[in-house]
C-alpha cells in the first residue's frame, strides 16, 4: 500500500485520528472488538488516498470515508502479512459516453486490474482510443479479452480487485459474465440517452470526429438494453 508519511505524522491528521476513534468509543468497525488502548486501532481510509488525494479535505479528512478498524483487521484489509482476502471482480456497465472508466479511474485501487476493450485496442494498436475499429485487429482483440476473462475467472496473480467495463445491454448476456466470473459487485451506470448524446457534443477526442459513428453506437445501446432479469 502506497503511504505519505509526512501526512500520517502531520499535527492535523494526528488530531482528525483522536477525533474519530473518540467517536467509534474504541471500537472496530470490522470485528466490533471494544479495545481500551487506542494505539490498536488505525483510522482507515474506506476510498484509499493516492497521489494528490492527500491534499484533499474532502477526501483525507472526510468523516463518511474513514473507519476505525483494528490492526488485525487492517492487516487483512490490505491483504498483507499471511492475510489473503479474497478477490473481487466488479462489473460496471452501461451505454457509450455514460462514464465507466472515468467511475473505475476514480475507485479502482492501485493492485486492482482492470478490462477495458477500448484501452486494450489501444495498447494493441498504438492508436487513438476512439478511432475507427478496423477488421484486421478485431479478432485479435476479442481473443484477448476472452484470455483475461478466463484468467479473472479463475483468480489468477496476485491482484485484489478486477473491473470488468463494457455496455453488456442484454441481460441474457450479463447475466452469463456475471455467473462465469462469479461477479461479487455491479454497477450500472444510469445516463439516460439524450445525457449520452450530450455528452458527444462535448467531447474533443476522435469520437468527435466519428460522432455518426458514435450516435449510432448510442442509439442501438438503448435498443438492445434489458433490465437485470433479476433486480436487487
Amino acid at each position: 500500500m502506497p503511504t505519505n508519511p509526512k501526512f500520517y505524522t502531520s499535527r492535523t491528521w494526528r488530531k482528525f485520528r483522536e477525533l474519530v476513534i473518540t467517536q467509534s468509543e474504541g471500537m472496530c468497525s470490522k470485528c466490533h472488538k471494544v479495545f481500551p488502548d487506542t494505539s490498536q486501532l488505525e483510522v482507515h481510509h474506506k476510498k484509499y488516498l493516492k497521489n494528490d488525494d492527500f491534499n484533499k479535505p474532502e477526501l483525507a479528512y472526510n468523516l463518511d470515508n474513514v473507519e476505525v478498524i483494528c490492526h488485525e483487521c487492517h492487516n487483512k484489509e490490505h491483504s498483507r502479512f499471511g492475510y489473503d482476502s479474497p478477490k473481487e471482480v466488479i462489473l460496471v456497465y452501461g451505454p457509450p459516453l455514460s462514464g465507466k472508466t472515468t467511475f473505475v479511474k476514480e475507485n479502482k485501487y492501485f493492485t486492482d486490474i482492470v478490462l477495458d476493450l477500448d484501452k486494450l485496442q489501444e495498447a494493441l494498436t498504438l492508436e487513438p482510443v476512439y478511432s475507427r475499429n478496423t477488421k484486421a485487429t478485431t479478432s485479435v482483440l476479442f481473443r484477448l479479452r476472452d484470455t483475461v476473462l478466463d484468467l479473472v475467472k479463475v483468480r489468477y496473480g496476485s491482484w485484489r480487485r478486477a473491473w470488468i467495463i463494457g455496455g453488456y445491454p442484454n441481460s441474457f448476456d450479463r447475466d452469463r459474465l456475471i455467473e462465469q466470473l462469479r461477479v461479487t459487485e455491479i454497477f450500472f451506470m444510469d445516463v439516460t440517452k439524450e445525457e449520452c448524446l450530450s455528452r458527444l457534443e462535448r467531447v474533443s477526442d476522435e469520437r468527435f470526429t466519428y460522432k455518426a459513428d458514435w450516435t449510432k453506437y448510442i442509439d442501438d445501446w438503448f435498443k438492445q438494453y434489458t433490465p437485470p432479469s433479476n433486480p436487487v
